[in-house]
């Protein structure tokens, strides 16, 4: 429930869910995956409202408890980096977010382990440090390469909206204006009802879409 909540970006009820898990963990003393999991799906949750601080402390704790249950280099540790580098991301800690998703993936490639989604939803978080960092060859460069792979696979991902957004940010600011309108317009279209997508992103497209459309508009005019 906390995932999928997370996945709908109600992070309240995210946060909620995460709670109970883990206050049983610690009523009952569970030595499990899961406990250290919660904790980092409720961190990840603090971070995209805002509240980094309780953000954090639960991530902290996250990596603290996965490294005495398992060790860092194994696929659950690279899972609670992976929330860490979302929260880093909405923190504005791009260099940061950056080192950890590569971290990610040198601790999956390293143990053979990971699933192709999260390995996907990996490569996207780099590119969005990429992109932030202005590095954007190299941020356009990812996208293209993992966003078709993830429609083809994982065609109503959660990740589908952000990962069109970002190619048709990364499209806009390399001048490929044809295929930066095309991307666009296909991230406005697949905004599901239930997806409370972000508000800045929603309003950078529609400003692609109004900049693409009044250019359209002047060319065709025969004054």
């Amino acid at each position: 429930m906390c995932k999928l909540y997370v996945g709908r970006r109600d992070f309240q009820a995210a946060i909620d869910w995460c709670a109970q898990g883990v206050d049983t963990c610690h009523a009952h003393t569970v030595d499990d995956v899961v406990c250290p999991r919660l904790l980092a799906i409720r961190g990840r949750s603090y971070a995209l409202q805002g509240r980094f601080a309780d953000a954090d402390r639960d991530l902290r704790d996250a990596l603290d408890a996965q490294r005495a249950h398992a060790g860092e280099s194994t696929p659950s540790y690279a899972y609670i980096l992976d929330n860490l580098a979302v929260a880093q991301i909405a923190e504005h800690h791009y260099e940061q977010a950056l080192a950890t998703t590569d971290r990610v993936l040198s601790i999956n490639r390293a143990a053979k382990g990971g699933m192709l989604q999260a390995q996907l939803a990996t490569r996207f978080l780099r590119a969005e440090a990429l992109f932030e960092l202005e590095r954007n060859d190299e941020a356009l460069a990812e996208i293209l390469e993992i966003e078709p792979t993830y429609a083809k696979l994982f065609p109503h991902g959660v990740s589908r909206f952000e990962m069109l957004a970002l190619k048709a940010r990364a499209l806009a600011r390399a001048g490929r204006t044809e295929l930066a309108h095309e991307a666009v317009q296909q991230a406005l279209e697949f905004v599901p009802p239930h997806n409370k997508a972000d508000p800045d992103t929603l309003d950078e497209l529609r400003r692609l879409a109004d900049k693409r459309g009044a250019k359209s508009s002047a060319a065709s005019d025969p004054r």
